[in-house]
């Protein structure tokens, strides 16, 4: 009896852990430690399964959340090229005051 999961980083210690488990025949591996249940083994399994699921969620979160910070300092960069000459007065102080807040939240690199 093999069980695998479905995650390819568990699939290996799981293979090994299962067919050291229910293919040792030997009496001193009995006596030295017990044989684990099948109940055992899927608990033992759904733990490895879940930790596998919550290493991919959170890189996918953070990924995800990279994606949007980018996209936020693209935006933001897109309003710093707006020309404001001939715009009425009122949305051009709209526009340099946030370009000021801009410059402050992303000063130049340092020159080297």
């Amino acid at each position: 009896m093999m069980i695998y999961l479905d995650h390819p980083v568990c699939n290996d210690l799981l293979k090994v852990n299962v067919r050291v488990l229910l293919t040792r025949p030997d009496s001193s591996f009995a006596q030295t430690r017990p044989c684990r249940g099948v109940s055992e083994i899927i608990a033992e399994q759904t733990e490895l399964d879940h930790k596998a699921k919550m290493t991919v969620l959170e890189k996918e979160s953070e990924d995800r959340r990279r994606l949007i910070q980018s996209q936020r300092i693209a935006e933001d960069m897109r309003v710093l090229q707006i020309d404001t000459r001939g715009m009425d007065a009122a949305d051009a102080a709209i526009i340099n005051a946030q370009r000021q807040e801009f410059r402050r939240q992303y000063p130049p690199p340092i020159q080297t």
